[in-house]
């Protein structure tokens, strides 16, 4: 699973460097190539934008995809066991209400 992820981090780098590099060839053309010249290098910079696009758009309905089966399979364990679901939540509420009490009391004496 790291892996993929991995290598589409890559991908999309690679994506937007190329859409970065045709951007900058672009810019560079309006100033000092002909206009046949300009267009070729406008429809590479337009490909680019599409591809990267595309990819994003995939990115984002897997990412949503993962989201959806990670929260359906934590409301399957929170139904099967409740208990286990209410005793973390006690236990991160004394947590946290003992940092709040001792940072409060450490800001006490110090004042």
């Amino acid at each position: 699973m790291f892996n993929s992820a991995n290598n589409s981090q890559h991908s999309l780098l690679d994506d937007l460097r190329s859409l970065a590099t045709h951007a900058e060839e672009l810019l560079k053309a309006a100033t000092s190539l002909s206009g046949e010249e300009v267009q070729q290098t406008r429809e590479k910079l337009q490909e680019s934008l599409q591809q990267t696009r595309q990819y994003l758009e995939q990115r984002h309905g897997r990412a949503r995809e993962k989201a959806k089966q990670v929260a359906a399979a934590t409301d399957q364990y929170a139904h099967e066991r409740p208990w286990r679901f209410a005793l973390g939540g006690v236990a991160l509420g004394v947590l946290l209400g003992a940092a709040c009490t001792a940072n409060y009391g450490s800001r006490r004496a110090a004042g």
